[in-house]
């Protein structure tokens, strides 16, 4: 049986998985040094326009 705050709990889990992966999108393909050529030696450090703007 499966009760409500199991269900919550994997929806924050598939919420959190989705949002990791619309921050993490714009730098995916990028190892360490290109990050730091693009934003510097601390890497992101906000928001990065993605396809669909900011954040996106």
């Amino acid at each position: 049986m499966i009760t409500a705050p199991r269900i919550e709990l994997t929806q924050a889990c598939l919420f959190g998985g989705a949002i990791g992966n619309a921050l993490g999108a714009p730098v995916d393909s990028l190892g360490w040094e290109q990050i730091c050529a693009r934003f510097g030696p601390d890497g992101v450090d906000d928001l990065v326009g993605g396809d669909g703007g900011r954040g996106a």
